[in-house]
This record gives C-alpha cells, sequence and structure tokens, in this order.
C-alpha cells in the first residue's frame, strides 16, 4: 500500500469518525467531473506536432476539456460548517492520423493528459433547506501524467505501448462552491462548481522531444505551463 494510499484511507475514516461524533450524516457520493484547463505550452507542442506534418488528415487537438469520474465525501459537523474529501481523474485523450509521404499505410500517435487529484476541504452553508448552498476550500494533492504511443501503421496501434513522458507529484488549491439538494432524507444529488489553482507549474519539454524530435531543438528549451482548470462537478450520493 503506498503513502498516498494510506493518507487517503486516513482521511476518509477521519471524515467517518466526526460524522459519527457529531451524529451528521455522512454523505457518500459518485459521479462525474467537466474541467475546462488550457495548457498553452503542451498545446504550442501540439501545435507543433501538426504543423511539421503536412500529411496529417487528423490532426491533433489542443488540450482544453478534461473529465472523468470522481468519488466524494461530505460529512457536516454543525448546521454551518462541513468537511469534505475527493477523489478526482480527469483526463482528456487525442490522436493525430495520416499517411506519410512515401508510404500507403496511414500512421497514427496517440495522447493521453491527466489530472488526478485527491483533495481534502472545508466549507460553510450560506443557506438551509431541502436546497444548501455554501462556499469552501480545499487542499489538493495528486500527478500531472503524459502517455505517447505511435505506430507506422494505425491498424497495429493497439499492440503498442503508453510511453509516460511527464508525471509530476503537483499541490494544488481550489476554491468550490456547492448547491446541495435533498432528494429524500437520505439521498442528495450535489452540484459542485470549483476553481483549482496549481502550486508551480509543470514542465512539458520532454513532451516536445518525445513528439517533435526532428523539431524540437529549435523550439525553447523549457515549456512550462500551470495546469490550472476550472468546471463543476454532479454528484449522486447516501446518507449513512
Amino acid at each position: 500500500m503506498t503513502v498516498k494510499t494510506k493518507i487517503a484511507i486516513a482521511v476518509f475514516a477521519l471524515i467517518f469518525s466526526l460524522g459519527s461524533v457529531t451524529r451528521s450524516q455522512v454523505f457518500v457520493l459518485a459521479g462525474y467531473q467537466l474541467a475546462h484547463a488550457p495548457v498553452p505550452d503542451l498545446n504550442f507542442i501540439h501545435g507543433r506536432y501538426n504543423e511539421t506534418r503536412s500529411w496529417l488528415a487528423d490532426t491533433m487537438s489542443r488540450v482544453k476539456i478534461l473529465h472523468g469520474p470522481l468519488l466524494y465525501v461530505h460529512a457536516p459537523f454543525s448546521d454551518r460548517f462541513y468537511f469534505a474529501a475527493a477523489w478526482t481523474y480527469l483526463h482528456q485523450r487525442e490522436f493525430a492520423q495520416g499517411i506519410p509521404t512515401g508510404s500507403v499505410n496511414p500512421a497514427e500517435r496517440q495522447v493521453r493528459f491527466r489530472v488526478n487529484t485527491r483533495k481534502i476541504g472545508l466549507g460553510m452553508y450560506l443557506t438551509g433547506g431541502i436546497i444548501r448552498i455554501g462556499f469552501g476550500t480545499s487542499l489538493d494533492f495528486g500527478s500531472i501524467q503524459y502517455h505517447t504511443r505511435s505506430a507506422a501503421n494505425a491498424t497495429l496501434i493497439g499492440d503498442e505501448k503508453w510511453t509516460k513522458v511527464v508525471g509530476k507529484f503537483t499541490i494544488a488549491s481550489s476554491l468550490n462552491m456547492l448547491i446541495h439538494a435533498a432528494i429524500t432524507e437520505k439521498v442528495v444529488f450535489m452540484i459542485s462548481p470549483f476553481a483549482q489553482f496549481q502550486w508551480w507549474q509543470t514542465e512539458f519539454a520532454p513532451v516536445n522531444e518525445a513528439i517533435n524530435s526532428a523539431t524540437s531543438g529549435s523550439d525553447p528549451s523549457s515549456l512550462k505551463s500551470n495546469a490550472k482548470n476550472f468546471g463543476a462537478s454532479f454528484t449522486l450520493g447516501y446518507g449513512f
């Protein structure tokens, strides 16, 4: 069991124990998250990939909209305040394909960009009733990853293994709004708009070297971007 897993288990156990001590319901929810994540230097690299391959029929798209599942634990500990913890998996997967000059087979490259996060947060309700609105903040830790694979014959791309080009530990802070709607006494639906701010930038120059090896030497040696993102999550859960 990794240190990160042990920390996550400890946080979830703490939240459940707090709910027990305060005799409040602890809600366990699952759902989906969408986020807008402009990453300028990474998109510069994707643009270079397209510019230097005029034979592409399908060009590499920009990294822009990330999406993925999440698990969320929500524990009110008074009429006004609540603890929260979450695990999120945001990603975007893209590809480029075409027939290179002098070839008869379509070549293909696939890439995937991931932002995995574990969140620990605190918030305050501003309203009560069946629909409650709250605001909070969280400390987020996780990783930013970029993988790629390619094949000279696109029909064989599934046989190729993914190569991790970037894999960096990250810390971030988030501002979160919460709309908590009680469907029944125990079943709830939550919408949570958010904005996440990474504490430092991620170096994407290794991506340029991996997918643009012929031209990366003429590009800047450092290609750093802050993978800040904002979006919303939609979850359905049950109170214990």
